[in-house]
């Protein structure tokens, strides 16, 4: 079809919030070290109330609300182990808290940075930075689809450098651009948090078997009685149970799944990903 139609589609999407494309910055930038989950219990105060207040967390990046306990699930980052503990206390702390575990994450193996709620604001510090990086970033996380040219007349630098750092931080792995759907609009109605328990022994073989699977969008190897993590994704309730039976429970050395489908979305902040550096990256007009 004819590239005017391409960009008019594109567009039409982006304004629906269905599909856009963005800069997303690796997890581990901007000097954070940790990644951890927070899986809280309330009681009382809304869940909502709750879960908008721990949206307001700078460090945290995504908010989920699940059906059943615990009521809301929390991924953040921290710039060293000890900080994991404080956060635990300053959520615990938030009225109608009744319980936070906390787990650290010691290994990501897979986190699927295609998919985001672009109807949920992100958190904008990048714009208010005077680092010429962080400029950058923020221009291209608002449209991904800029010229270098564009960009540089908005943060005041020429094309030439903004090509210069935008090659550095891509082949670095401080930075990447992605294409992020809403799950809805390429039919991933359902959204789970599973809680993994293996024998001793058998993490690394459930792990290798798990990562392949397309359902699987965000795997990781964490502290805790559930030592592996897992955001499932699917088309419909009976597709994710097909998966958690046949796919999950007959994995040698699984001892307890727990399954969560989550119901609301609070925060989510899709311009953060972890990923490798680049060897190589696409050119750009």
């Amino acid at each position: 079809m004819a590239e005017l139609t391409v960009a008019n589609r594109l567009r039409r999407m982006a304004e629906n919030s269905q599909m856009r494309v963005v800069a997303q910055k690796n997890l581990l930038a901007d000097g954070y070290t940790t990644i951890c989950m927070y899986f809280v219990t309330t009681s009382a105060s809304t869940v909502q109330e709750i879960s908008q207040i721990i949206a307001g967390i700078v460090d945290v990046f995504s908010v989920s609300q699940g059906m059943g306990n615990p009521d809301i699930v929390v991924i953040a980052r921290t710039a060293s182990n000890a900080e994991v503990h404080g956060l635990a206390k300053r959520i615990g702390a938030i009225r109608g808290v009744s319980m936070v575990e906390s787990v650290v994450v010691f290994a990501i193996h897979k986190m699927r940075a295609g998919y985001g709620d672009h109807a949920i604001e992100m958190d904008c510090r990048e714009e208010e930075s005077e680092d010429l990086d962080d400029r950058i970033f923020a221009a291209f996380r608002r449209d991904g689809r800029q010229s270098n040219r564009e960009v540089g007349r908005q943060v005041g630098v020429s094309e030439t450098s903004i090509r210069h750092r935008l090659n550095k931080m891509l082949t670095s792995g401080l930075m990447q651009f992605e294409v992020v759907c809403h799950p809805s609009f390429v039919g991933m109605a359902v959204i789970a948090v599973g809680r993994v328990q293996s024998q001793p022994g058998y993490a690394g073989a459930i792990i290798e078997k798990l990562e392949g699977s397309d359902v699987v969008g965000w795997l990781a190897e964490t502290s805790g009685e559930h030592n592996i993590h897992l955001i499932l994704t699917a088309s419909s309730n009976a597709e994710l149970g097909d998966f958690c039976d046949n796919v999950i429970l007959p994995l040698k050395g699984l001892q307890k799944l727990d399954i969560q489908i989550q119901v609301a979305r609070f925060k989510h902040e899709y311009h953060l990903a972890y990923f490798d550096a680049r060897e190589s990256i696409p050119k750009r007009k």
